[in-house]
């Protein structure tokens, strides 16, 4: 159960770090564009790197959190979520727009989010009675 908690707690975490970057890099770098140390925040690895831990994180997390609590609505918010950040990940060298893929990256972060705060919140057996109706 504390694994499950921590894996739930380090996807809220990386989805939290992804929306921050999203949104701080590109003020930082009209800000303070001289800074050659802020070079690696607007670098792809970085935004990979934060997917690549999130996704299997996710995916671990929501399913064996599923299995304690029977609540579809935490696997579907992450799933979609999930998919918004790789969606936004694969298309972002297509799009014109950058902004369009910033705000796809931080729509799927939040929801990942959410959807790990319900998956600790439907695990937790005091919530168990209050959250019958939402079970599907």
């Amino acid at each position: 159960m504390k694994l499950l908690t921590l894996g739930d707690k380090a996807a809220v975490g990386l989805s939290v770090l992804c929306l921050v970057h999203c949104i701080a890099t590109p003020f930082l770098l009209v800000t303070l564009p001289a800074l050659p140390a802020l070079a690696f925040l607007e670098g792809e690895l970085l935004h990979l790197g934060l997917l690549f831990a999130v996704v299997p994180i996710s995916l671990v997390s929501l399913a064996m959190g599923y299995r304690v609590h029977k609540h579809l609505r935490s696997l579907i918010i992450g799933g979609l979520g999930l998919i918004i950040l790789l969606a936004a990940a694969v298309l972002e060298h297509d799009l014109s727009d950058k902004s369009i893929a910033v705000l796809l990256t931080a729509l799927g972060a939040v929801l990942v989010a959410l959807s790990h705060v319900l998956n600790l919140h439907l695990r937790c057996p005091d919530n168990q009675e209050r959250v019958t109706d939402w079970q599907t």
